[in-house]
């Protein structure tokens, strides 16, 4: 799997000969869900990190300064705390705290936008200025863009998150949850 950097336009309508039904870049089944470019298959997460450009929704999120976990590890965060946000278990105070928990870690993914805004520009940690920025040909950023994440807004991923928490973490649940983590750090989910 390659590390994602946030681009433009890699976009090739170009599509495998065989229908793989897993990302290449982050290896979560894609069934149904999937975009290709340049022989590449790709979850929506990864394909349009590669092609944001392309993304067409007045919610795109936010990009972010994180040097210290890389994209994939970012959409791997966001998607069990989307799951766990769907999951309602009202009486169970572990999933409660576990929820807590992943909610403390997203908003300080957050608050990351503010120092995007104050190490390179105000304004910065706006997707379309970003785009913006890219589509001039300017590089004086392109030494620490390794560094840029893109953490995307839900709504432009509902059916993606509906179709994950129907079938790989359909079965994530408090009880279990330390065998899923485990999972995710060993690149198995």
């Amino acid at each position: 799997m390659g590390n994602l950097l946030l681009q433009l336009n890699k976009y090739d309508l170009t599509q495998p000969e065989k229908k793989q039904g897993v990302c290449d870049h982050c290896g979560i089944d894609t069934v149904g869900h999937e975009k290709y470019y340049n022989d590449k298959h790709c979850c929506n997460l990864c394909f349009y990190t590669q092609n944001i450009d392309l993304l067409f929704t007045p919610n795109k999120g936010k990009i972010i300064l994180c040097y210290e976990i890389s994209q994939q590890e970012i959409f791997d965060i966001q998607r069990i705390y989307w799951k766990l946000k769907d999951t309602v278990v009202s009486d169970d105070i572990e999933h409660n705290e576990i929820i807590d928990t992943f909610e403390i870690v997203y908003k300080e993914l957050e608050r990351r936008s503010l120092q995007t805004d104050k190490l390179f520009s105000k304004g910065a940690s706006d997707v379309d200025y970003f785009i913006e920025y890219l589509s001039k040909g300017n590089t004086n950023i392109d030494k620490n863009i390794g560094y840029l994440r893109w953490l995307p807004d839900r709504s432009f991923f509902e059916s993606d998150i509906a179709y994950w928490n129907k079938t790989i973490f359909k079965d994530i649940l408090p009880s279990n949850f330390e065998t899923h983590l485990s999972k995710i750090n060993k690149g198995e989910v």
